[in-house]
């Protein structure tokens, strides 16, 4: 009995260990090309291994988007992002939920 509770302990550990300090970090970009209506989003269709290269995602998204309306200028975009950390979809939340957010 005595190593089945070590055996579980151990388990728990090493879960805890992985999902908080090994788990490779997965970013994922929002791009929101009107920040007044967040309703319309594009979101990255991989996973970026640091926040920068979430950012750099965010750079060619706004690209992107202006020169699909031809006539937009860049600096008058009014857009948002975000980068989400560890990001899930929640089904019955109709949502993604992520560990962190950052602009």
């Amino acid at each position: 009995m005595k190593k089945l509770i070590i055996l579980i302990l151990l388990i728990l550990v090493g879960r805890y260990l992985y999902l908080n300090h090994i788990k490779a970090e997965e970013w994922t970009g929002f791009f929101y090309p009107n920040a007044e209506d967040l309703s319309e989003w594009t979101e990255s269709d991989k996973f970026f291994n640091d926040i920068d290269s979430c950012r750099d995602w965010v750079g060619t998204q706004l690209n992107v988007y202006v020169l699909s309306n031809p006539g937009t200028d860049i600096r008058k975009v009014n857009y948002d992002y975000e980068c989400g950390l560890n990001c899930e979809y929640r089904e019955h939340l109709d949502i993604n939920v992520c560990e962190k957010t950052i602009q």
